[in-house]
């Protein structure tokens, strides 16, 4: 599938700033999607306050395994939406 899916306020970069811890799930979260290397896979919506997955099988397959202990679109989702 190769539209867009579910999207989520970009993690508050002034929560770290002002000493407030950001759960790691954001934090890999936000490191993903704010990699230029990945945008044709995932990337910030174009008002910057979101993000896209454009190709769900390649951030499976290549990027999820990469910062999380699984390669499962749908827990991303279900933990993502613990922060909506």
């Amino acid at each position: 599938m190769d539209s867009p899916h579910d999207s989520l306020s970009a993690p508050n970069a002034s929560a770290a700033a002002n000493g407030n811890t950001v759960p790691p799930f954001l934090s890999k979260t936000f490191d993903v999607v704010d990699d230029l290397s990945t945008d044709s896979i995932v990337s910030w919506s174009s008002d910057n306050n979101s993000f896209v997955v454009w190709k769900v099988p390649q951030f499976e397959r290549d990027l999820l395994p990469k910062y999380f202990k699984h390669n499962n679109f749908s827990s991303f989702v279900r933990q993502l939406n613990t922060y909506v």
